[in-house]
């Protein structure tokens, strides 16, 4: 039975939604995560939910798939003031999709962009906290939830896709869509491994970043390839929410080797130039690519050029651009 929902399902998650195959694998289990209830679910039902996520990871197996519902706002709903949704807050350890879990999806019974009272939000530990979630298998999806990374430790990764060419985790073949990342950032700047970001990855193919919000991230998406080789990587319909550019060191940085195909189209980044401290001071910037491609960006600031010298966009010639813009013209090569 289908649902009017475009993204993920709000009231019955067991019978509808987007067409996906969540779920339909042989041997499959859906699970249902609720912070409202007591702590005696067993997860196989709605009014059963386990009340944390943790819960629901540590007997996922391949293939199945969690539903994660809100928590509720911090405050009183419609009162006129801003209210945060409640937080999932892990205690003891960041949550991980172990790479036994092949295929396994968490996603957000709501609509979350943008983010509201009743987004489920997953939010960083206070101790020792340096990534909220890590993908670890192969073909998993992370979808409709919101990552907090504010009072975490020095790194404050939201989505780690983890690969090391099956050393100890093959997250290739993933997706990350329309997820809301917030304070997320690297220990210093971007650009040096095991460093952080909203979406931080070292090696991997087949990634969709597809669709997600960054909002006061120092940065955003970091793709760093010096643990495996990225190939068939797209990155489209992000959008950067930073409210000014000092704070930012880059919006999307890539440090890829040997790429096969890079896709980055329909990014908006509104915000001023991205000025952090001794940081890449552009809005994307690309240290190598092969056979890559841009299109349909706009970059917040004026005046700024694209290309291997580019001052808002720095992407080599290999990388080819179409539509690039910023706050007053289309965006010179350089």
């Amino acid at each position: 039975m289908p649902t009017p929902f475009p993204h993920g399902i709000i009231a019955f998650p067991n019978i509808g939604g987007q067409a996906r195959n969540f779920g339909m694998a042989a041997n499959s289990h859906i699970y249902f995560v609720d912070g409202k209830l007591a702590a005696n679910g067993d997860g196989t039902t709605r009014d059963g939910a386990f009340n944390n996520v943790s819960q629901a990871l540590t007997v996922m197996t391949p293939y199945d798939v969690c539903y994660i519902i809100d928590k509720g706002p911090t405050g009183t709903f419609g009162a006129g003031t801003g209210v945060d949704p409640s937080p999932y807050i892990e205690t003891a350890t960041d949550l991980t999709i172990a790479y036994t879990q092949w295929g396994a999806a968490l996603v957000g019974v709501a609509n979350v962009v943008p983010m509201g009272p009743k987004t489920p939000q997953l939010k960083i530990r206070a101790t020792n906290g340096n990534f909220i979630l890590k993908v670890m298998a192969p073909f998993c999806t992370v979808e409709n939830l919101a990552f907090n990374a504010a009072g975490g430790g020095t790194i404050r990764t939201g989505v780690w896709l983890y690969d090391d060419s099956y050393t100890l985790g093959a997250a290739f073949g993933s997706t990350v869509y329309n997820c809301y990342f917030r304070n997320c950032r690297g220990a210093t700047v971007v650009g040096a491994a095991n460093e952080g970001a909203g979406i931080y990855t070292r090696g991997g193919w087949g990634y969709r970043l597809i669709n997600n919000v960054f909002d006061g991230c120092r940065q955003g998406i970091m793709v760093y390839s010096d643990v495996g080789t990225i190939q068939d990587l797209i990155i489209s319909g992000a959008i950067f929410l930073n409210t000014s550019g000092a704070n930012v060191d880059c919006d999307i940085f890539t440090q890829i080797s040997g790429d096969n195909s890079l896709l980055v189209e329909n990014i908006r980044m509104p915000h001023a130039i991205p000025s952090y401290a001794a940081g890449k001071a552009r809005y994307i910037y690309m240290n190598a690519s092969e056979n890559g491609a841009m299109r349909a960006i706009y970059m917040g600031d004026a005046s700024l050029t694209y290309g291997a010298a580019g001052t808002g966009v720095k992407a080599p010639a290999t990388c080819k651009g179409a539509e690039i813009y910023t706050a007053n013209a289309l965006a010179a090569y350089a």
